[in-house]
């Protein structure tokens, strides 16, 4: 409701992929600091300020 969050599908990429964007994005200031959680199907973003990271059920953590 205050747009502040996102799950994000890209056509072509994987879940996991998307993520490794986002967080080079983050650590390049070009995105705010926030969650990044990756689930099977979609990977979840957030602008809490934070560098929060989890992994939906059934996901492997991959340590990013």
């Amino acid at each position: 409701m205050l747009a502040k969050a996102a799950d994000i599908k890209v056509t072509g990429m994987t879940p996991t992929e998307v993520k490794e964007v986002i967080v080079k994005l983050i650590k390049a200031g070009k995105m705010k600091s926030g969650g990044v959680g990756l689930y099977k199907s979609f990977t979840h973003y957030d602008v809490r300020g934070r560098n929060a990271r989890w992994y939906g059920t059934g996901m492997k953590d991959d340590h990013s």
